[in-house]
C-alpha cells in the first residue's frame, strides 16, 4: 500500500503543505511540549505544525479511543482550513509523547479509515513520519513491587477509561478483547495505517522513566538498563546528540562484585552515582536550609498529597464517564465511530486471535542476567505478544535516551516544562535528533 502511496504522491508546489501532528499525554496540553514546538519550527521550518487542543487535562481520562477520534476530527477540520486558504496538504506527520503515542496510533486509523491515505484520492496525502516518545504501546507493566501492585489495583478505577486501556483490561468493541491487543494486530487497521509511513521511529527512556518504563516505550520484553550500574552495561552516545544511544552491549555474565571496605573512599566512589539522584521531585528540592524543613515535613506532606490526589483522581474519573455516556449516544445517533465500523471485522477474526495469544514471543532475543529481580518488569502472555507483532512494523526504529540524576525522566525527555522538569536541557538534544531526524518526503529513506 506505501509504495502505490508514494508513486501517485504529488511533487510538492507553493500551495504544498506538509503537515506535522503534535500529541500530548495523560493529563496534558499543548502547553507541555512548547519546547518541541519551538525545536521542530527552528530545524524544520517548511512544516506545517499542528498541536491537538481537543483532548487535553481532565479529557485524557476518557480512553485512547475517544481521545483519538477528537484529535482526528481536530486534524480533518485544519485541513479544510488550510484548504480554505488556498493550500492543500500533501504529507502527513504526526509525534505523540506519552498517552498521545497510543492516541495518535489510533488517529491513523481513523483518518484512514477516512480515505485520507487513499491513493484513488484526487486529494491523497502521503504518510510520511510516524513518531512516539515515552509511549506505553503495549501498556504499563507489572514489576515484583508493592507500588506496582497498588498501581495495578488503583490504576483501572482511578484513570477512567484510559485505566483500563492501560492495564489491558478493558473490553473494547463487540469482540471484549484489550483495544491495545486490536491495535497491535495485523489484520486490523491500525496496525495498517502504522506499516504506511515510511519513517516510524519509537523514543524511549533507557532510564528512571517511573510513568513509562523502557520495555514498554522501546517495545521490548528485556530490560538491559534496569541494573545499569552493576551489569557492566558499555554504551555509547550518538555524537552531538547527547543523550541519545548509538549503541550499548551487554557483558555475557555480571562483572565481579567489588570488594571495597564499606564507606571506604573506592566505595563511596562506586556509590556517588546513587547520591546524585535527588529523593524528592525537582520542585521541592531547596537549598539549606529551607530543605531540612520540607524534609522534616515528610511524614506529613505525603498523606495529604496522597489523601489530595485520591480525591482529584476519583472526582476526574467519574465525570469521565458520565462524559463517555453522553459521548456514546451522541455518536449512536451521528457520525460512525471508527469502534463501530470495526465491528463485523472483528467478528470474523475473533477466533483466530485467540491462537495469536498463545503463541511465543519472538522479539526476544536479548538474555539479560537478573541479579535485583524486583527491578525487572513481569510481563504477560498478551503483552508479549502485542510486542511480537509490533516489532514487524516496517520501517521501524528505535533510540534511546540515557539521562541520570534525575528520579522521573519521563518528563525530561521532552523538555516539558524546562524551568522545572529540565533545568539542565538535556531533553532539548532527544528533541533537537527527534526534529532531525524528520523527512520532509518519502523518498528519503
Amino acid at each position: 500500500m506505501s509504495s502505490s502511496t508514494s508513486s501517485n504522491s504529488p511533487s510538492p508546489s507553493s500551495d504544498s503543505v506538509h503537515l506535522l501532528v503534535l500529541v500530548h499525554g495523560m493529563w496534558g496540553n499543548p502547553g507541555h511540549l512548547a519546547e518541541m514546538e519551538r525545536i521542530v519550527k527552528e530545524v524544520q521550518p517548511e512544516l506545517h505544525v499542528l498541536l491537538a487542543e481537543t483532548n487535553k487535562e481532565d479529557s485524557t481520562y476518557d480512553g485512547i479511543d475517544w481521545g483519538g477520534e477528537r484529535v482526528a476530527q481536530e486534524i480533518v477540520q485544519e485541513i479544510a482550513h488550510l484548504r480554505s486558504q488556498g493550500k492543500h496538504v500533501r504529507r502527513f506527520s504526526i509525534t505523540g509523547y506519552s498517552l498521545g503515542g497510543l492516541v495518535s496510533r489510533y488517529v491513523v486509523g481513523i483518518l484512514t479509515q477516512r480515505g485520507l491515505f487513499s491513493p484513488d484520492s484526487p486529494d491523497v496525502i502521503v504518510p510520511v513520519n510516524f513518531n512516539t516518545i515515552a509511549t506505553p504501546h503495549f501498556g504499563l507493566v507489572k514489576y515484583n513491587s508493592f507500588f506496582s501492585a497498588i498501581s495495578r489495583t488503583l490504576g483501572p478505577k482511578l484513570l477512567s477509561r484510559t485505566g483500563e486501556q492501560f492495564y489491558c483490561v478493558d473490553k473494547w468493541g463487540k469482540s471484549g478483547r484489550p483495544l491495545l491487543d486490536v491495535m497491535s494486530d495485523p489484520n486490523l487497521i491500525f496496525f495498517q495505517s502504522m506499516a504506511q509511513f515510511k519513517h516510524v521511529r519509537i523514543y524511549a527512556n533507557a532510564l528512571n522513566d517511573l510513568t513509562v518504563p523502557y520495555v514498554t516505550a522501546a517495545i521490548e520484553t528485556e530490560d538491559p538498563f534496569a541494573e545499569y550500574e552493576t551489569n557492566g552495561l558499555q554504551i555509547e552516545f550518538r555524537s552531538g546528540h547527547h543523550p541519545i544511544l548509538s549503541s550499548y552491549t551487554l557483558p555475557s555474565s555480571l562483572p565481579p562484585k567489588s570488594r571495597s571496605k564499606l564507606h571506604a573512599p573506592s566505595w563511596l566512589r562506586s556509590h556517588s552515582t546513587l547520591s546524585k539522584t535527588p529523593i524528592l521531585p525537582p520542585f521541592l528540592n531547596f537549598r539549606f536550609p529551607v530543605n531540612i524543613l520540607v524534609y522534616a515535613s515528610i511524614p506529613i506532606l505525603i498523606p495529604m498529597i496522597l489523601t489530595l490526589a485520591l480525591v482529584r483522581l476519583s472526582l476526574a474519573s467519574r465525570s469521565s464517564k458520565a462524559r463517555i455516556s453522553l459521548l456514546e449516544k451522541e455518536y449512536k445517533s451521528g457520525q460512525q465511530t471508527l469502534a463501530q465500523a470495526l465491528v463485523d471485522f472483528e467478528k470474523e477474526v475473533e477466533g483466530a486471535v485467540a491462537d495469536l495469544i498463545n503463541e511465543s514471543d519472538p522479539s526476544s532475543v536479548l538474555a539479560v542476567p537478573q541479579v535485583h529481580r524486583s527491578a525487572h518488569p513481569i510481563l504477560s502472555p498478551l503483552q508479549k505478544t502485542i510486542c511480537a507483532r509490533l516489532n514487524s512494523i516496517p520501517h521501524l526504529q528505535k533510540e534511546r535516551a540515557l539521562i541520570t540524576g534525575l528520579r522521573n525522566t519521563h518528563s525530561t525527555i521532552i523538555s516539558r516544562e524546562p524551568k522545572v522538569w529540565d533545568k539542565n536541557g538535556v531533553g532539548l538534544g532527544v528533541l533537537r535528533h527527534w526534529a532531525g531526524s524528520l523527512q520532509l518526503s518519502v523518498e528519503a529513506i
